[in-house]
């Protein structure tokens, strides 16, 4: 690659600066425009993906360091270079168990319930490094113990390499749909605008950029049967879709990418006719698949003496309470809150599906792209603690590099259509650029990574001046057109949207049931991430009085509320309270409460009355009325077991 990238950026350094300056303009647009056919455009756009990734890396001042969960997936990978086993006592006695993780649930040794997959990567990667760096003479305990340090580091460069094969073989499958220009520019976009930005080399020890390796190769290799379908190219596919589950167990809804082209190819073929070969190659996947995913349940079993486990427990995941427009557009996860560009991937969507062609594959590309987010939606501890970007959408870098491709290509043909520009993707590519350096710069700016930031402090001096009166007088710019839909819902201004979707309150351990944070709700004190109107505050909390609605909108973590308990203040004679909470379909009548000077009373709910993600409630009155706070109480029975069944 090196030797035929090199020629070429000679040829254009002589061909622009060689030129007398007044025939730039006509030499300039007619170099640029080649980047149609030419197909150095695409390799050298994820030469540029490397470098970039690569300096960051080097540059960081946290590269010798692990952190979160990223610290366990690192427990694997220390214990296999180290010992060789997945018994983690004296790995947790060397390095710690800040989660107190760390405990016998039928293994008979202590239990690790993050991800294994990344350990079969970096694992070798550093049982190598320990043999060859030589530490200096009165390093740390914890650089000999591969607990901080060099060794970290030096284990960490592979991450520079899955950042760039992500990207090239994303790369690679859009080039058999899209012309060079349109794919070169998503990878830009893709390598330095999406969750790969912050989760590929400047966190990998976390799990999402080893899935995302993972699915780009599966999606690549997907394409490549769906060309010329094969029993060689099946069972490839259904490898790389184990290594993808190995990495984070969802990402085998990648083999309904798979199902869509043997689909295509036996609808084309004729299904009575395509059936053996049909058969044949879908055990050829499924086959393979297995054999890979296979090492996962025999880690299971290691740690926990049964194979079929879900190590976080079964109330991890709940379908029935997904909040996927939270988690595009909230602060606290928001994909599009985090990474405005990654706008092109959504859009382009369902853009792909629109070529006759190619129409049954990318429906179902489609189809389990939306799945997956879905999916990560219902996770309860996204729901109720995400963290920076939508990270569990990084594992979707090569399915926005195809539908950020779709997006561009008509985008493209439009303004070659206009007679003022030739090279488009020349323009296109210095339109994004600032947008571009802005979302690459948010990691490295000091923002925090646990807690939800206000967008324009994403961004830089200049970006963040332009953005602030927008989003305190309106909204975040980036989400505006969805979050429209919210102020239409509850007659608030979009920026409301923006202060709720933030934070909340109500938060449990899903393992251990155990509360984390506040359970009530202080109208004298409400937390930030609130919203109320039609009431009077004051120091005891609401004041309401008769004629008025009072209404409330917050976020609650937790999914599940049986009662609540309430706290009133009546002011004169007695009064009849009715309270109603809204989800963004539905209201629920929590029913009635009669006041009498002060009173605590216990109310139980509906189902569901309070799982929409933000929360609105309704509060009338006969009498003057101050409401003080409301407790959320959950009494239901919750099975919290690891055993899949």
């Amino acid at each position: 690659m090196a030797t035929s990238i090199h020629p070429f950026l000679v040829s254009i350094v002589m061909r622009v600066f060689g030129s007398a300056p007044r025939r730039w303009g006509r030499h300039l647009p007619r170099l640029l425009a080649t980047y149609r056919d030419d197909k150095r455009f695409g390799l050298l756009a994820v030469f540029i993906v490397f470098v970039a990734h690569a300096w960051r890396y080097f540059a960081s001042e946290v590269a010798g360091q692990v952190h979160g969960d990223g610290f366990y997936s690192w427990i694997f990978v220390r214990s296999l270079a180290f010992d060789g086993d997945l018994d983690f006592s004296n790995d947790y006695a060397a390095c710690g168990d800040p989660w107190g993780m760390g405990v016998d649930e039928g293994g008979g040794r202590p239990a690790n319930p993050f991800y294994f997959g990344p350990a079969v990567l970096l694992a070798p990667v550093l049982f190598i490094v320990r043999h060859v760096i030589r530490l200096p003479a009165g390093a740390p305990a914890s650089w000999h113990s591969g607990c901080t340090g060099p060794l970290i580091f030096y284990t960490g460069l592979l991450s520079i390499v899955a950042v760039t094969l992500v990207v090239y073989f994303g790369y690679r499958a859009a080039r058999r749909f899209f012309d060079e220009g349109t794919c070169a520019i998503a990878v830009l976009v893709v390598g330095f605008a999406s969750p790969l930005n912050v989760h590929g080399s400047f966190v990998w020890y976390y799990s999402h950029v080893w899935s995302a390796l993972g699915v780009a190769l599966t999606i690549f290799l997907t394409v490549r049967f769906w060309e010329t379908p094969s029993l060689g190219w099946a069972a490839a596919a259904g490898a790389a879709c184990g290594f993808a589950f190995l990495m984070r167990p969802v990402e085998i809804l990648f083999a309904c990418a798979f199902a869509a082209a043997m689909a295509d190819h036996a609808r084309r073929g004729g299904v009575r006719r395509m059936l053996r070969s049909t058969v044949a190659r879908t055990l050829a996947f499924g086959g393979a698949l297995l054999g890979v995913a296979a090492l996962q349940f025999w880690v299971h079993f290691k740690l926990y003496g049964f194979p079929f486990i879900i190590p976080q427990g079964k109330l991890y995941v709940q379908l029935s309470h997904a909040h996927p427009f939270l988690l595009l557009f909230g602060a606290r996860s928001g994909l599009l809150y985090w990474t405005p560009l990654m706008w092109f991937a959504v859009l382009g969507l369902p853009l792909l599906v629109r070529p006759k062609k190619s129409r049954f594959l990318f429906a179902g590309l489609v189809l389990v792209t939306c799945l997956h987010h879905y999916i990560a939606s219902s996770a309860l501890g996204w729901t109720g603690a995400a963290t920076t970007g939508g990270r569990v959408q990084t594992s979707l870098a090569a399915p926005f590099l195809l539908s950020t491709a779709a997006f561009l290509t008509p985008c493209l043909r439009w303004l070659e259509r206009r007679e003022w520009t030739r090279s488009t993707g020349a323009l296109v590519t210095v339109a994004l650029l600032p947008w571009v350096l802005v979302t690459w710069g948010i990691p490295t700016a000091g923002v925090p990574y646990d807690r939800p930031v206000p967008a324009p402090d994403l961004y830089g001096t200049a970006v963040r001046g332009t953005t602030n009166t927008i989003y305190t007088s309106i909204g975040n710019p980036w989400t505006l057109p969805a979050t429209i839909l919210f102020a239409l819902r509850y007659r608030a201004s979009p920026a409301v949207f923006d202060t709720v979707a933030t934070d909340g309150i109500f938060q449990k351990q899903y393992r251990s049931l155990a509360p984390m944070g506040p359970d009530t709700l202080s109208f004298a004190s409400p937390p930030a991430a609130y919203f109320g109107d039609g009431y009077e505050k004051t120091d005891q909390g609401a004041r309401i009085t008769p004629g008025r609605r009072m209404r409330s909108l917050f976020a609650l973590y937790w999914p599940w509320v049986t009662h609540i308990h309430l706290s009133f203040v009546a002011e004169g004679r007695p009064a009849n309270v009715t309270l109603r909470t809204g989800s963004f379909f539905r209201r629920y009548d929590l029913g009635s409460v009669h006041v009498e000077k002060t009173t605590e009373v216990d109310l139980a709910v509906p189902k569901n009355a309070f799982d929409s993600g933000i929360d609105e409630l309704l509060v009338e009155t006969d009498a003057r009325v101050t409401l003080k706070s409301i407790r959320f109480i959950d009494q239901g029975k919750r099975d919290t077991r690891v055993r899949a069944f």
